[in-house]
């Protein structure tokens, strides 16, 4: 059985006896809170990273390659 499936299932089952107590913003709020505490978060501490990804890529492949 693939991972994928296994934690699909595992989801399914957890939003079933999570139940739909409250506003949708408080479930919404509560499935966040659960995933980052087993998923983690990403954080550079650079807010405008993904606005200059492209230039900082291009940069590096042109001094890697001399281009």
């Amino acid at each position: 059985m693939p991972v994928s499936a296994i934690l699909d299932a595992a989801v399914r089952d957890w939003l079933k006896k999570a139940g739909g107590n409250g506003t949708e913003e408080e479930t919404q709020r509560r499935l966040h809170a659960a995933a980052a505490r087993c998923l983690g978060v990403l954080e550079s501490g650079d807010p405008g990273r993904s606005e200059r990804a492209r230039g900082t890529l291009r940069e590096r492949l042109r001094r890697r390659y001399g281009r």
